[in-house]
């Protein structure tokens, strides 16, 4: 019998994508997808085994509105599911022309099957990314206030990367992951100067509303870096 799953559903828009069909061929396009298959997940630290196991997080991609969700039955359910929006919208930022995306995160009940997703869960979860206007993931209040993750690799990735963001909402820190995992490079210059350029050059309020968010994290970001650096040097 077909029943729904309660589950922790995320729902992502790619920002600037109905544009990018404008101005890029077929084959960049996809190399966006490409970064969604390619799946990330946390590890122990010990057995460099996934927290959660790989095959439960599902995928829906519906152009530029990505669908990942994860039955909350599974061990460490939501805190495999916020770890793969973090590398994810890293990753879209480090491609050759960084992608910007948001998104929200919910639990809820959904039947999933094959090709096949309908639900509350997923409509909350798309009406809230609707109203997330920041290129960042928000989360429920009440997944924050009522999870508990299954072990102490869950917790700990929950400690170092949930926040309260400057609007009272819920996110992931996905910005100090991009920095701490790539600051000494490229990527991470890159990224910063398109900020800081398009801040400075756009035109459009709310294009630009965006990037002076994210340039307004930038110095919290590294802050956080060297307290998280000294205390895990002390630590070891």
């Amino acid at each position: 019998m077909r029943e729904y799953k309660e589950c922790y559903i995320a729902v992502i828009d790619l920002l600037g994508f109905k544009a990018a069909l404008n101005k890029y061929d077929c084959e960049t396009i996809a190399g966006f997808f490409d970064e969604i298959n390619d799946e990330y997940i946390i590890t122990y630290e010990k057995t460099k085994e996934p927290i959660a196991p790989t095959a439960k997080i599902h995928y829906k991609v519906m152009s530029d509105t990505i669908c990942i969700y994860i039955e909350t039955e599974i061990e460490n359910s939501f805190t495999a599911l916020i770890a793969v929006c973090d590398y994810l919208q890293v990753r879209l930022l480090r491609m050759p022309t960084p992608m910007l995306s948001k998104g929200a995160l919910v639990k809820g009940k959904i039947y999933h099957s094959d090709d096949i997703l309908f639900g509350e869960g997923f409509v909350r979860a798309y009406n809230m990314q609707e109203n997330n206007h920041l290129p960042r993931v928000i989360i429920d209040d009440d997944v924050v206030k009522t999870y508990r993750p299954s072990d102490e690799s869950g917790q700990q990735y929950l400690d170092d990367f949930i926040i309260k963001d400057v609007d009272n909402n819920y996110t992931s820190d996905y910005l100090y992951l991009f920095y701490a995992l790539n600051h000494g490079g490229s990527e991470w210059s890159k990224f910063a100067e398109l900020v800081t350029y398009k801040k400075q050059t756009e035109t459009d309020s709310s294009i630009k509303n965006k990037y002076i968010y994210l340039q307004d994290q930038f110095d919290r970001i590294k802050d956080k870096y060297i307290i998280h650096a000294k205390k895990y040097t002390s630590n070891n």
